[in-house]
């Protein structure tokens, strides 16, 4: 019966866990890489009037790609973080 009490109250902290943090991790997961589908037709917008130079708009493309898997690993370590503590509580 402890035992039984214990698995159950791990489910429903992993269950209300995921239900918290499901909905913006998915949003993140989607908007993140479709971070490119802005920064081209802008910045194709801003070279072509003359406000970004090339260089510019080059590093504006590399920063993106740059930026995802940093932002992807740091929200896997959130994720563990967040778990703990709920497990802990």
């Amino acid at each position: 019966m402890k035992y039984t009490n214990a698995v159950n109250n791990n489910c429903s902290a992993v269950t209300s866990f995921f239900k918290n943090t499901l909905l913006l991790y998915t949003a993140i997961m989607y908007i993140t890489p479709e971070a490119m589908l802005f920064v081209l037709p802008a910045g194709l917008y801003f070279y072509m009037n003359g406000t970004l130079t090339l260089a510019h708009f080059i590093t504006c493309i590399i920063l993106s790609f740059g930026l995802l898997s940093p932002l992807i690993q740091a929200m896997t370590y959130t994720d563990g973080i967040a778990s703990m503590g709920t497990i802990i509580n």
